[in-house]
């Protein structure tokens, strides 16, 4: 296991000294050395990973599952309390705690146009309606939270995009493409009673150069007099291979009786999560040599 180092200053001169280093596990049981590191901060646990084989084994084996056993981490929400994942993903849990969270902003209009990008805004342009009008009130869900509000479109195109830089919070090429976790995309969208309606919702997958390596495309038409409710669609890209960095998710609409005003299809709730998976591949921690290990440590965030 570790080592405790050992220090005797050589009285004959103040700049001499001798070391010894003493296994730790002579002094302490493998439990208690296991609790004592658990209380360690992600970082340092990183590093400590560094100092031998077996401190490695006990870090990677139980000190990280016990750490983050200790806290309701939201990440950990869907995994089951006994299953070990990679010493990285707990890593990367405790330091930002990002998956099974909302990456979109502001996804029911609560601030307005805010964190979008308009690509187009014809007709009466973009609103944010509290409540909708015309429509039954927004679904009871987890994506609204008490949030009442929506966006709602005119009678000519109306769209607009958000793109996720995944490395900046967190999701990084060792997560990415080595852990592959769930990518879940899904939004709300609704008509009114009085008038039909187009809706529209795009998410693509990207690469570092943001070409698109997948995407969903989804495209409804809701007939006059068939609309007020709320529908939901939704996706998982799973299995997509390495490469991922950027999440582009795009959302519009319009009328199609081209009336005055906003009559065209409505949508809120807009959510793109990162889940874990429920099986990691076997190659997906560092357990090779020095140099592998390094790559491992200097990769996270």
């Amino acid at each position: 296991m570790g080592l405790c180092l050992c220090v005797r200053f050589d009285q004959q001169s103040d700049f001499m000294m001798s070391a010894y280093l003493t296994p730790l596990e002579n002094y302490l049981p493998p439990e208690m050395i296991i609790n004592i590191l658990s209380y360690v901060d992600a970082k340092t646990l990183v590093n400590l990973r560094l100092v031998s084989h077996s401190w490695k084994h006990f870090i990677d084996n139980e000190v990280w599952k016990l750490k983050t056993s200790r806290e309701k981490y939201r990440s950990l929400k869907s995994v089951d309390p006994k299953r070990k994942l990679p010493w990285f993903v707990y890593y990367l849990i405790c330091v930002k705690d990002p998956f099974e969270k909302n990456l979109l902003k502001n996804h029911c209009g609560q601030e307005k146009l805010t964190h979008w990008d308009i690509i187009s805004s014809g007709g009466d342009r973009w609103v944010v309606e509290d409540p909708p009008q015309g429509a039954e009130k927004l679904p009871e869900s987890e994506e609204f939270g008490k949030l009442t509000s929506c966006f709602a479109t005119s009678y000519h195109s109306c769209s607009k995009e958000q793109t996720i830089d995944l490395s900046s919070i967190g999701f990084g090429s060792k997560i990415m493409d080595e852990l592959q976790p769930l990518i879940e995309v899904s939004e709300w969208y609704a008509g009114r009673f009085d008038c039909g309606c187009i809706y529209e919702m795009h998410a693509v997958l990207l690469n570092a150069e943001r070409k698109p390596l997948h995407k969903f495309e989804r495209r409804e038409t809701v007939n006059q007099w068939e609309g007020r409710d709320w529908y939901k669609v939704s996706h998982t890209f799973q299995n997509y291979g390495p490469g991922v960095r950027f999440i582009q998710f795009f959302h519009g609409g319009m009328d199609t009786q081209f009336w005055a005003g906003h009559y065209g299809s409505k949508m809120s709730g807009a959510c793109v999560k990162i889940v874990i998976p429920a099986e990691v591949s076997r190659g997906s921690s560092c357990e090779s040599e020095s140099e592998s290990e390094e790559h491992c440590v200097t990769a996270l965030p």
